[in-house]
């Protein structure tokens, strides 16, 4: 059985990791919107909102972050959701139009 306390420090780690890599691409108020989310322990809804900023604001998005993010889905067990299947198409079309 997974120690779900183990999974919760690394996701908030790794969340947090993230948002710093991603930073100069959000605002302060979507920054802080995925905050609340860690601050509140809920890391699939941070997870999924800061991947929904991405796309839905049109942010770039490198295979770095995309790998981190990737990486994150898997150890909370997300990697099949909806909003990770939007993000890689998103991914998809940016880095096809930029080819």
């Amino acid at each position: 059985m997974a120690d779900f306390s183990t999974v919760h420090e690394e996701s908030d780690r790794r969340i947090k990791f993230l948002l710093d890599q991603v930073g100069t691409e959000l605002t302060r108020l979507e920054r802080e919107e995925v905050v609340h989310f860690i601050e509140a322990r809920e890391f699939g809804l941070a997870l999924e909102t800061l991947a929904g900023i991405l796309t839905e604001e049109g942010k770039m998005i490198s295979r770095s972050v995309l790998g981190r993010i990737d990486d994150i889905a898997r150890l909370m067990q997300l990697r099949d959701g909806a909003f990770m299947f939007e993000l890689h198409n998103y991914f998809d079309r940016q880095h096809t139009q930029t080819a």
